[in-house]
């Protein structure tokens, strides 16, 4: 159907609809990527530290009779929701190892790097598709020990990032049903408006065929609709005194053309008399 079918009242409810729908979503969607941002940027910042602390504190924990502490932070970590792996080096090579609750089996990372001696922060898993990053990255954060070795703290954004999708589609829903029921209101008022239209057209015609007691009787809560209204429904009235003047005027009319055609009658006759 092509857009001159389309009613223009219709056009421009739609329209007004439209624009608040899209500008919404557009914000939306930049504020929703701002959040992506910061989340992923927390995280990074989090686990960062997390390393550094754990890297710092592990001569102290390795220390005779400390060992249970090492486990313990260990265990801390393993905890985390977002922690795939932490893993800690000791400058004699030993490493102790625990798996977090978004371990993936199926992840080689290989073995820890210790030669960088500073902070290492590496992407170690493919790229996430989606345009939230939905299957999150899986990010390895190194810490190197002061004495020897390094500690590794490998997590995935999949949760944070799954949340603002989560987010983002609710987002989406919302909208759409924003967007519906905006043009549901929209066909509704074009009905409304054309219908009223309508009656006002059909009381002119019906008034312009000399039907002048028709009178229009709206309540639309529309100044400009009801003011047209009420000029139909003031000219009829003119009309109609207009209508009632021009009858008298045309009976006296009537009136007085009888009086002079009598007249006339009347002189013939006598003229005729006086002939004779």
């Amino acid at each position: 159907m092509s857009s001159s079918r389309v009613p223009l009242p219709l056009r421009v409810a739609i329209l007004l609809t439209l624009f608040p729908v899209l500008l919404a979503g557009l914000l939306g969607y930049v504020l929703l990527d701002v959040q992506h941002e910061q989340v992923e940027h927390a995280l990074r910042s989090h686990y960062e530290a997390g390393a550094r602390c754990l890297a710092i504190d592990f001569p102290r924990g390795a220390r005779p009779g400390q060992s249970g502490q090492i486990e313990e932070i260990l265990a801390v970590f393993s905890e985390d929701e977002n922690v795939v792996e932490v893993s800690i080096q000791e400058p004699g090579g030993a490493i102790r190892r625990a798996d977090g609750p978004a371990a993936e089996h199926d992840l080689a990372l290989g073995a820890i790097d210790t030669d960088a001696g500073e902070l290492k922060i590496e992407e170690v898993g493919p790229e996430p598709g989606g345009v939230f990053h939905s299957e999150g990255h899986l990010i390895s954060v190194v810490a190197p020990i002061e004495s020897g070795g390094a500690v590794r703290i490998v997590f995935t954004t999949r949760n944070a990032n799954q949340e603002v999708t989560e987010t983002a589609r609710w987002s989406l829903a919302i909208l759409g049903a924003g967007l519906l029921v905006g043009i549901v209101f929209a066909w509704r008022f074009d009905r409304r408006v054309r219908r009223i239209v309508h009656d006002l057209a059909a009381a002119a015609g019906q008034i312009a065929g000399g039907s002048l007691e028709q009178r229009v009787q709206i309540q639309t809560g529309d100044e400009d609709l009801e003011r047209l209204a009420r000029t139909i429904n003031q000219l009829a009235a003119d009309l109609v005194v207009t209508r009632g003047e021009l009858d008298q005027r045309n009976l006296r009319l009537s009136e007085l053309l009888d009086s002079r055609t009598k007249a006339l009658r009347l002189a013939e006759d006598l003229a005729a008399h006086h002939e004779e």
